[in-house]
């Protein structure tokens, strides 16, 4: 798993603060079981991690509507250690437009699940619906592996996460404080050029 340092040292704050707070896992399964480590514990404890900041997020649960839902849609949620948790989702529509989610808990940091602050609702175009899914292909998202070794030790930072449904495919994908690649410019296409987060985005990392 990449950044081993700084993930197990936000695990251990994160293990605190629901502690404390007597914080529960969301009801709502967000991802499918092992995508994110081999080992169970820890897979159950990031996916328990990420689906209590969706469900703050009032987000639905894109794994789930895969299985019944033919039709196709991008989430990408961005967690930075001491920002407000951010996604930000593209949801296709048969006539080529889509329909583009933004929203924003006050939460001052992704440890632990905030109150949503900004839910805004817009239409993409036809023209910039195409760019998008064009992006997707051409950063060969749906080829991804689901998360990445690297040697690199980072004790704060952020967690990048984007899901994908075409169909009833589902993907999903995760990376740590990307400098670069392909998580990282889809997200940085969906920050500023769709969703236009402007201060909600700084700092960027």
């Amino acid at each position: 798993m990449r950044n081993q340092s700084w993930l197990k040292s936000g695990l251990l704050v994160l293990t605190a603060v629901c502690l404390i707070a007597g914080v529960t896992r969301a009801q709502t399964q967000y991802f499918p079981n092992g995508f994110f480590s081999s080992n169970d514990r820890l897979d159950s404890f990031l996916v328990g991690w990420y689906s209590e900041q969706l469900s703050a997020l009032q987000e639905p649960s894109l794994w789930e509507q895969s299985k019944t839902l033919p039709y196709q849609s991008y989430r990408f949620l961005w967690l930075r250690s001491f920002r407000d948790p951010v996604a930000i989702r593209v949801d296709v529509k048969e006539d080529g437009t889509s329909q583009l989610t933004s929203k924003v808990c006050g939460a001052k940091g992704s440890y632990f699940p905030g109150v949503l602050v900004r839910n805004i609702t817009t239409m993409l175009t036809k023209e910039q619906t195409a760019g998008f899914l064009k992006s997707i292909e051409e950063q060969g998202f749906w080829t991804l592996e689901a998360t990445e070794k690297s040697t690199t030790q980072v004790h704060d930072g952020s967690t990048w996460i984007i899901e994908g449904v075409k169909g009833k495919e589902y993907h999903v994908v995760q990376r740590l404080t990307p400098a670069s690649g392909p998580v990282r410019s889809i997200g940085l296409l969906m920050i500023n050029d769709l969703a236009k987060l402007g201060k909600d985005a700084r700092p960027l990392y």
